[in-house]
This record gives C-alpha cells, sequence and structure tokens, in this order.
C-alpha cells in the first residue's frame, strides 16, 4: 500500500493536469437535500459558478489574437 501512494506521489499525480474539487456541505443539511432536488440543484449550481469564477480569476489572461476578436 505504500509503495502505491508512494509510485502516485513521486510519477503520477506531479504529471496529471487536472484537479478535483468536492463539495461536502454539513450533516445535518444531507436529509434535507435527499429529499430536495431543486434545492440541491441550486446549491451546486452556486458551487459551481464560484468555483469557475475562482479558477477564471487564477487563471493566466489568454492571448489569441486574431482568433478571438470580437468574443
Amino acid at each position: 500500500m505504500g509503495e502505491v501512494a508512494a509510485h502516485l506521489t513521486d510519477q503520477v499525480i506531479p504529471h496529471v493536469l487536472a484537479r478535483q474539487w468536492v463539495l461536502s456541505l454539513p450533516k445535518r443539511l444531507r436529509p434535507y437535500l435527499t429529499h430536495d432536488p431543486i434545492l440541491l440543484g441550486r446549491i451546486l449550481a452556486d458551487y459551481l459558478r464560484i468555483l469557475r469564477g475562482a479558477l477564471r480569476e487564477a487563471a493566466p489572461p489568454m492571448r489569441c489574437p486574431g482568433l478571438c476578436d470580437g468574443w
């Protein structure tokens, strides 16, 4: 098990250009969300909106002369 973790840490994870984002909600809120899919959808939509905004702010400016005119 330790060898697998070391392999992943040293050889795999640093070379991956993707990240995993996890939304964790308080345990007291979870039972309500299992019965209210609309509320769950709103919470997820807000989470994605905030995450996208944070990623856009952190990203370097896009440079594509001639290709992005009018976007």
